[in-house]
């Protein structure tokens, strides 16, 4: 299996020499568009980025090159370009236009997607120069709020197609900015609507295989660091992610990087205890970093945390606490119980 694997990486590399030569001179045909290569935005794993413009009109777009070696990798790009196309407009998801497939040399399958340029780039790069600035610049609450906001949004998306999608990759890389600050969301290979519990060794072992491809370890919710717990791997995960999204938001670092996975199952984090920012910021951290997947809010109730969090920065007043320790809806209730029938 080890050779195999080895082959296949060795192949793709290869290719990705081969077409990293070539691919700049030549013009790519999306339907009745031709673009051109005007530079290079990024890379990772077997996924390139590029500035494109329209030879014809001189539009500017993104487009995302993917090369598939075998058929997980071919399955992963066409997930991507099946979830863009059922955007149809959704806020603060990037844009899709169009998509083509072609063989390559040594038997790669590439995949192009044309989709929306945001033209101040990663979320994660703008921090990073914040953080390099003396001194470091911490961004105001309220654009903190806004962007948390509009990221909950973008995930509202998922969590309510029928049935629910996990994007299963979220995280600060992931959120781009367009020139008016606006969040956009990418990168949704990683999609899926697979939600259960995985009981048998068998099932364990292959899902762990999966989260550790296509999950940012530091991201991981705790059922996803402890399969063994059997609890269900739903929507939830995402949740988990965006308590994590919020935190480096705020504080400029991650609640659990290089902590392990211990940290994680346990959900044990520090407050970092000199900071500029209101309670309601701190509580919306801790009231979605909530280690049991059951007790952890729903996309709904995270949006009416966002709305009491800018009513208190509006009026400085907090609203009457209300018991929500039953944060699901009463379909994830029933979604739940029927999972646990399906076990049984």
């Amino acid at each position: 299996m080890a050779s195999v694997l080895n082959w296949v990486n060795k192949q793709v590399a290869n290719a990705r020499e081969v077409v990293q030569k070539a691919l700049p001179q030549e013009e790519i045909p999306f339907g009745n568009r031709r673009v051109r290569i005007i530079k290079q935005l990024g890379e990772g794993g077997y996924a390139f980025v590029y500035l494109v413009e329209d030879v014809n009109t001189g539009r500017q777009y993104a487009m995302k090159r993917m090369l598939a070696a075998d058929k997980e990798a071919k399955q992963i790009a066409m997930m991507e370009v099946k979830m863009m196309k059922s955007f149809k407009g959704a806020a603060n998801l990037v844009k899709y236009y169009d998509s083509r497939m072609k063989k390559s040399q040594r038997k790669i399958t590439e995949f192009y997607i044309l989709m929306e340029h945001c033209k101040r780039g990663a979320l994660l790069d703008e921090i990073q120069e914040r953080i390099e600035r003396e001194p470091m610049r911490h961004y105001r609450e309220r654009d903190i709020l806004r962007m948390f906001r509009q990221t909950c949004t973008a995930i509202k998306w998922f969590h309510t197609q029928k049935p629910p999608v996990q994007h299963r990759d979220l995280k600060i890389e992931n959120l781009l900015l367009t020139t008016d600050g606006t969040i956009k969301l990418c990168d949704f290979g990683s999609c899926t609507i697979r939600s259960k519990s995985y009981t048998t060794r068998s099932e364990i072992l292959q899902e762990e295989e999966r989260i550790q491809k296509y999950t940012t370890n530091c991201y991981m919710a705790p059922e996803m660091a402890d399969l063994y717990k059997h609890e269900v791997i739903s929507e939830k995960v995402d949740i988990w992610a965006l308590g994590c999204i919020l935190y480096v938001l705020a504080f400029f670092e991650h609640p659990f990087q290089d902590k392990g996975n211990l940290a994680i199952m346990n959900g044990t984090y520090e407050i970092p205890k000199k900071h500029k920012y209101s309670e309601l910021l701190v509580d919306t951290i801790k009231g979605i970093l909530v280690r049991k997947p059951k007790k952890r809010p729903n996309i709904h109730r995270v949006l009416k945390m966002v709305d009491e969090w800018e009513e208190f920065l509006t009026t400085g007043k907090r609203r009457k606490k209300v018991d929500d320790s039953e944060s699901d809806s009463e379909e994830e209730r029933k979604k739940q119980r029927k999972l646990e029938k399906k076990k049984k």
